[in-house]
């Protein structure tokens, strides 16, 4: 028993986990010893199956040397959350999803590993989801695949990549341990940059309180009193039929710009 505590109590440290953020999803760690999945932190998943990771170096399992396993489901960790909003965080490892939910990020959920299946990916169709692998090569690519199989579900996958450390494997867990106001700050910078509809990025732009952002006026007076006094930083796009005068509303803006010293 004093092995057990002692190896998990050192695993929770280690990563800056809870026993309370834990329990809250379901999980316990195997430690009889004639479960077949002795020595794994196990998450049962809704009665849809469970995923566990290894913490015993000596854990049994159900393959050599596996140290995630996701089987019997076609859900995802924390799947109750996706019917709560329309934008949500992917997250690729469990200890990654329990510390989103240890920063207050209720909008998680969890592929347990880095390829996101044709059913996970069903789970979440017309849902915004923000991809939040680990930075290396089977999290890129795991990335990519998450990104071609969530269009086809309707949904609008954005890939975030994690910042670059020291050139090694980075993924949130190492971040939230190391640098976690750093991590929170990434989050809410990358999440808002990215916006479904226009109204939003207006509304964003008005309310944009940490960037200096230089205006360049158009010259059209209603157009600027909606754009906040004009252009900025980013990229406008203007849709109309043949003819109808975008060039010219385009060709406009231009001495309008470099008047004010733009080049």
């Amino acid at each position: 028993i004093k092995k057990h505590v002692d190896v998990y109590s050192k695993f929770l440290m280690e990563k800056q986990l809870t026993p309370e953020i834990v329990s809250r999803w379901n999980g316990e760690m195997i430690v009889d010893k004639e479960d077949q999945m002795y020595g794994y932190l196990k998450f049962n998943l809704n009665g849809s199956g469970w995923c566990a990771r290894r913490i015993i170096d000596s854990a049994k399992g159900l393959g050599d040397g596996e140290r995630f396993y996701n089987r019997g489901t076609r859900t995802l960790l924390g799947f109750e959350n996706i019917k709560s909003f329309e934008t949500l965080l992917l997250a690729e490892g469990i200890t990654d999803f329990l510390a989103l939910s240890l920063l207050g990020f209720e909008n998680v959920v969890c592929t347990m590993g880095s390829e996101l299946s044709e059913a996970q990916a069903y789970l979440l169709r017309n849902k915004t989801v923000f991809i939040l692998y680990d930075r290396d090569y089977a999290g890129y690519s795991g990335a990519i695949q998450a990104t071609e199989r969530l269009k086809q579900f309707k949904a609008i996958p954005i890939v975030l990549e994690l910042p670059d450390i020291d050139g090694e494997k980075v993924d949130v867990n190492r971040l939230y341990c190391e640098n976690r106001p750093a991590l929170e700050s990434f989050l809410k910078t990358e999440t808002t940059k990215y916006q479904q509809f226009d109204s939003e990025f207006v509304k964003n732009l008005k309310t944009n309180k940490k960037e200096n952002l230089r205006f360049w006026k158009t010259g059209l007076p209603t157009l600027d009193s909606i754009l906040n006094g004009g252009m900025t930083t980013g990229c406008y796009g203007f849709t109309g039929d043949t003819g109808i005068g975008k060039s010219t509303l385009a060709t406009t803006f231009c001495p309008e710009f470099v008047s004010q010293g733009a080049r």
